[in-house]
């Protein structure tokens, strides 16, 4: 039996798991290169059933016929932006504040609410459909872009809570109680000295809060009944036709560029996301 030293036991594994990466990643990755490729190309080409790595033809007519001939799309867009920014400033600030409450101060219950606040997420968002839905119209939020608002902040607020409450506890108290001392209230050590110092945790419960918004299509869909106030991802399930015929070449341009803002937000902040889970992640 073959016997390698310890080095180069340890180079095989490196090696092996470099090539583990790369697959799993050209795999994940081989889907979003179809839809951009399908994006580029013509109706007919798009669906031949020749494989072929590269299009014969590429062309931008798809993403002219989305931005120029379709006068609902950057309505669709400005409505998704608008969501979007909401969710994430009352999202986070909520998230802020119940995170410091969960690492720095005592309260009844405090150890039980630490330890099932992500248990909402076990629910399948579909099973409250019935329920959020009576409840909006009951308080008089149906077809109100504000009432999406607050569906949305229910999904991102207890991922939020949890990952700066980790965050949170990694920040020196000694630089709170040097603040307290000073005369600095509770609120203000807060937001003077510790959301400061947690940045990247910021970041990544922004950017979450916003993605949560960005990409939700059922609860959008479901409440917001008037043409002028859907979101972005309704607008491309508009390209599907009546009897269930679809424009594939359309449809994959429209995906991208409902993608596009999202992708660049997330490399432009991707290693305050990182640090961000990484430092949520964290028991203190």
């Amino acid at each position: 039996m073959l016997r390698l030293a310890p080095k180069r036991r340890a180079q095989l594994w490196n090696v092996l798991v470099i090539v583990a990466v790369v697959v799993i990643a050209a795999l994940n990755l081989y889907p979003v290169l179809q839809i951009v490729l399908v994006s580029l190309q013509p109706m007919s080409q798009a669906l031949s059933k020749h494989i072929r790595l590269l299009p014969e033809t590429i062309t931008l007519a798809n993403y002219a016929k989305i931005l120029l001939k379709s006068d609902q799309f950057p309505r669709y867009f400005l409505n998704s932006m608008t969501i979007g920014l909401a969710n994430m400033a009352v999202s986070t600030l909520i998230s802020a504040l119940g995170g410091y409450a969960l690492a720095r101060l005592r309260f009844p219950l405090r150890s039980v609410l630490d330890r099932v606040i992500l248990f909402v997420y076990i629910i399948p968002p579909v099973m409250l459909i019935i329920p959020i839905y009576l409840v909006m119209i009951n308080s008089g939020l149906n077809d109100q872009q504000i009432g999406v608002v607050l569906i949305h902040t229910l999904f991102s607020i207890p991922f939020g809570t949890w990952m700066l409450r980790g965050f949170f506890k990694n920040v020196p108290a000694e630089l709170e109680d040097a603040a307290r001392v000073d005369g600095t209230s509770r609120l203000g050590t807060l937001f003077r000295i510790v959301l400061p110092i947690s940045l990247p945790g910021i970041a990544s419960v922004a950017l979450f809060s916003m993605l949560t918004s960005w990409d939700e299509f059922m609860y959008s869909g479901i409440l917001l009944s008037t043409e002028a106030k859907r979101t972005l991802p309704f607008g491309v399930y508009t390209l599907v036709g009546t009897y269930g015929e679809v424009r594939w070449d359309e449809m994959m341009a429209a995906s991208v560029l409902q993608a596009l803002p999202m992708v660049i937000v997330f490399l432009w902040l991707q290693r305050y996301f990182v640090q961000g889970l990484s430092a949520g992640a964290v028991k203190g």
